[in-house]
């Protein structure tokens, strides 16, 4: 309901389709986006099993909720950080040193993985330093997309990212049982990792977002990331 009565909601104007334009799909940006979203879906579906996994076999399934409410935090303070610093620099740019901020805050969980204080910290540093990324995201995806399908833009990463993370959750789940939870939340900074590389080296396709984004751009940004938040 707060999404539906916001004023950027309520302003919004659905765009007309140019004719001749080329479709969602042969768009080079957005199958890039796709593809990088099938990684970070997967890992972050691995995450969600992973560390209730993890704090299960360790006797400490109680502090599984506690650790995700503490990344929670981070990753509202890290969103709030977005809105202030993205009229200050193009997106593509802020997406590029977010994602590899993102990298480094995740790689600990290789080694990082019973529930402990430094678990939270970490938890905390990883929603903190991932909070960022989605308002930059979706500023970059609106800058590369065909003109007219900014739904069907949305909706397709969102089913790349859904379709994956349910592939990556029903992967972890068979891991910690088979090998461990270690080895499951281990995926989670592999799968970052690898979605970082994918833009870094496909920033090119990307350079139509290489630019400082409007003010209406950055607002409508930034209610979608906390709407893929509250549903994520």
């Amino acid at each position: 309901m707060a999404l539906a009565t916001s004023s950027v909601s309520r302003r919004w104007i659905p765009e007309e389709k140019v004719p001749g334009a080329v479709s969602l799909w042969k768009s080079p940006g957005i199958r890039l986006l796709m593809l990088e979203g099938a990684f970070i879906g997967f890992g972050w579906g691995a995450f969600d099993v992973g560390l209730p996994a993890s704090a299960t076999l360790a006797d400490k399934a109680h502090l599984a909720g506690p650790i995700f409410a503490c990344m929670g935090v981070g990753t509202v303070l890290g969103v709030s950080f977005a809105g202030v610093i993205s009229k200050k620099v193009s997106s593509l740019r802020a997406m590029i040193m977010s994602y590899g901020i993102w990298v480094l805050s995740v790689l600990p969980l290789l080694f990082i993985f019973r529930p402990s204080p430094t678990l939270f910290v970490v938890a905390f540093l990883v929603g903190l330093a991932g909070g960022p990324l989605p308002v930059f995201y979706w500023e970059v995806l609106d800058a590369v997309r065909p003109m007219g399908s900014a739904v069907a833009a949305l909706a397709w990463i969102w089913a790349f990212e859904g379709a994956f993370a349910s592939a990556g959750a029903a992967a972890a789940g068979h891991i910690a049982e088979t090998w461990g939870a270690r080895y499951a939340l281990a995926i989670t900074p592999l799968a970052v990792l690898c979605g970082f590389m994918l833009i870094l080296f496909g920033r090119r396709i990307l350079a139509a977002a290489d630019r400082i984004p409007s003010e209406e751009e950055v607002g409508d940004a930034l209610v979608e990331s906390e709407d893929a938040r509250t549903n994520g």
